[in-house]
């Protein structure tokens, strides 16, 4: 699966590929969202879900690591550093 076939399927596909074949990553909120990140293979899909109504409003693909900035700081390595140095 690539991305550009990805963006080309319809929302109810696309929500499909992402249930079977997705590996769930991260959440966070912004707004009225909330965002579900997985990866599919070499490329990552924001699943945005508005709050009020719990429904998805959009999918949002994309290959470049930059656009995973906001998630970054919800990462907590402390655990990881203190196993590392112990």
């Amino acid at each position: 699966m690539t991305l550009q076939y990805f963006h080309a399927l319809n929302k109810e596909k696309q929500q499909d590929v992402i249930l079977r074949n997705g590996t769930f990553l991260m959440e966070r909120t912004d707004g009225p969202f909330k965002i579900m990140l997985y990866q599919l293979e070499d490329f990552y899909v924001e699943v945005y879900i508005l709050i009020p109504h719990n429904k998805v409003a959009l999918f949002r693909c994309f290959d470049t690591l930059e656009l995973l900035d906001p998630y970054l700081k919800d990462i907590n390595l402390s655990g990881l550093m203190q196993e590392v140095f112990s």
